[in-house]
């Protein structure tokens, strides 16, 4: 979460990659920063007879923290970022070279009220872009994009007998390209938009000391897949736990789960 107090960082170095940090405190929270650059290609091709080696990477990430009880009692918001991107190059224009970067930002609150009940919201973007650059390779060249959006709220109600009962909502959009080159030479592209609804509620039985139970479901309403059958999806789940011993538990579990999206690799 970052240093609350005081101002701080951090430098480090090794053969591989060089790293920072720094850290310190905001009006009503804290923030923390980091990046991270390697530079092994040039290291490693030293105890490699020169040999080359192809990979590089860096990446970014953020982090604000707002916990002031004066701005907002019993809650705390946070705002995260990150970036990341690799490249494959090979220095070689009979090989083909490949780069992937990722894009990710964040938004978080969290609210206890005073009575027992607290919430979160979620809200992040993502964005994912691979490439693969030919040269004068045989390989052909291809583009791949994900861009996904999500929005995500949670609800929790804790009884004085410590059973907890939650609902949920969750909206995701996600957009697809994809181009590629056949091997005749003929260019193509892809693209792709679908949303999902989906909601959840569960009942968490826990005022028993060594036996628990979490049972409810997850109800799709629409499908990011264009070609689904059945966009109502309606998945129960339940789980049970019962301590034996102190050092013996038993625990099962049974559900109904769906995966949409699934990667492809020829």
């Amino acid at each position: 979460d970052g240093n609350k107090t005081r101002l701080s960082g951090s430098v480090s170095t090794s053969f591989l990659s060089r790293k920072a940090l720094f850290e310190g405190p905001i009006p009503g929270g804290s923030f923390i920063l980091t990046a991270r650059k390697s530079y092994n290609y040039k290291m490693l091709n030293k105890f490699l007879n020169n040999k080359n080696v192809p990979l590089d990477f860096y990446d970014l990430g953020g982090k604000i923290n707002i916990s002031d009880p004066d701005f907002l009692k019993g809650g705390k918001m946070v705002i995260q970022g990150f970036m990341s991107k690799d490249v494959l190059d090979n220095h070689d224009l009979q090989i083909e070279d490949l780069d992937w970067s990722n894009k990710v930002l964040g938004f978080k609150w969290l609210q206890v009220t005073e009575s027992p009940i607290y919430f979160e919201i979620f809200l992040s973007y993502s964005n994912f872009i691979g490439n693969v650059r030919p040269n004068l390779s045989a390989a052909k060249p291809k583009s791949n994009e994900v861009v996904d959006y999500s929005w995500d709220t949670n609800v929790n109600y804790m009884y004085d007998s410590k059973d907890e009962i939650g609902v949920g909502v969750q909206i995701k959009s996600i957009n697809t390209k994809l181009s590629l080159q056949n091997k005749k030479g003929l260019n193509s592209k892809v693209e792709t938009h679908g949303t999902n609804i989906s909601m959840f509620a569960k009942y968490k039985l826990l005022r028993f000391n060594n036996f628990g139970l979490d049972f409810g479901t997850r109800v799709n309403f629409t499908s990011l897949t264009q070609s689904a059958q059945n966009s109502f999806l309606f998945e129960p789940r339940i789980s049970l736990t019962y301590v034996v011993t102190p050092s013996l538990s038993l625990k099962a579990a049974w559900g109904i789960y769906s995966q949409e999206m699934t990667t492809l690799s020829d």
